[in-house]
């Protein structure tokens, strides 16, 4: 079994509380983290943009990234959503297996 960190980034905790809340009650991570105030910098449309943001990561198994992306996807308000899988290497296996256990019961 292999575990991926999907990693977005929000506008506000409303957003970001909702998307956590439908990965876990549908089984799509075992917990997601969100991390307020988060600056990011960035250039969109020819603009030098800085806004503040929320940082969100769900943990979950590897297979489920695409479904974890459209979830997040379907409630996403900005027009070009970041949303990346990061694998893990490696754990604390007691941990893993619970995510195992969480993730599509």
């Amino acid at each position: 079994m292999t575990y991926n960190y999907v990693i977005t980034m929000v506008s506000d905790i409303n957003e970001a509380k909702l998307i956590a809340k439908n990965l876990v009650t549908k089984h799509l991570a075992s917990c997601v983290n969100i991390v307020p105030s988060v600056t990011s910098i960035y250039e969109w449309k020819g603009e030098v943009c800085s806004e503040s943001e929320l940082m969100v990561f769900a943990k979950t198994r590897s297979e489920l990234f695409e479904e974890v992306k459209k979830e997040i996807l379907s409630h996403h308000s900005y027009d070009l959503p970041a949303v990346v899988s990061i694998p893990v290497e490696d754990g604390h296996k007691p941990f893993l297996q619970w995510v195992d256990e969480q993730c599509k019961k």
